[in-house]
């Protein structure tokens, strides 16, 4: 879905205005030191999961981009490898780079969150208590995400339906009982297409909204759509492929119980 790996276009990030401001990015980076304690301290994945450390070492001595540091954690998601990908995320989001732009941030913070509700619902064999936890830092996640979204200047147009559509369907994921949420998302991704058609975020977001309500049909059409713009020639670089994997990440997702 939602391809929180990815931008318009599937790759990259979203576009915000203002997030190369020095003062927004000083206050955002004050906030993001005050209420997010180092990843490793509070992982999903308890002390005894090391794999994916290596990775994390190798990104931070290269500077990595928010970016490959999304598509690393995609790439070990892909391969069956989820606790890795977490693991990388959660550092991701300790990055300078991450903290003093917004649009990064964000991006890293939806892909997150998919991880943990992903967690949660392909793991029956965790503890009350364990779920709970992991649950609770997906929420922690999305509220901070809002705010990111919500502080005016940062975020506009088919972005901002984009993000806060993502949060409604997260949020209907965790409940499963809140179909308000589910009729935001589809309003908000809808009101995504009226600015742009063609949006890949917005067309995955509602192909994940279609197989809530059980419409294959309509949602084999979506992501067929984003299948065309994507894929004419089997792209090896750029935004097309960027596109694929946001598309191979949504269609995971689905079977992670977002959909």
């Amino acid at each position: 879905m939602v391809p929180a790996a990815g931008a318009e276009g599937g790759g990259g990030s979203p576009s915000f205005v203002g997030s190369g401001d020095p003062a927004q990015a000083s206050s955002l980076l004050t906030e993001v030191q005050a209420s997010n304690p180092p990843a490793v301290a509070s992982s999903a994945l308890g002390a005894e999961a090391s794999p994916g450390l290596v990775v994390v070492a190798r990104l931070r001595a290269e500077q990595a981009a928010p970016a490959m540091w999304r598509r690393e954690a995609l790439a070990r998601y892909s391969d069956g490898r989820p606790e890795e990908a977490i693991r990388i995320l959660e550092a991701a989001l300790e990055t300078a780079s991450a903290i003093r732009r917004p649009a990064e941030r964000l991006a890293t913070m939806q892909a997150l969150v998919l991880q943990y509700i992903g967690r949660v619902l392909m793991s029956p064999q965790l503890e009350e208590a364990e779920v709970e936890k992991i649950l609770g830092m997906a929420k922690e996640q999305m509220d901070h995400a809002e705010r990111i979204t919500s502080n005016t200047g940062l975020i506009s147009g088919i972005d901002a339906f984009f993000a806060k559509g993502f949060r409604a369907l997260a949020q209907y994921a965790l409940t499963q009982s809140a179909e308000e949420e589910l009729k935001r998302a589809e309003f908000l991704f809808d009101a995504a297409l009226k600015l742009d058609s063609f949006s890949p975020r917005a067309l995955l977001g509602k192909a994940v909204v279609y197989t809530f309500h059980k419409e294959w049909g309509k949602a084999l059409s979506s992501y067929r759509q984003v299948l065309r713009w994507a894929a004419p020639a089997a792209p090896r670089s750029g935004a097309r492929l960027r596109t694929l994997n946001a598309l191979r990440f949504s269609v995971a997702a689905c079977f992670c119980g977002l959909g």
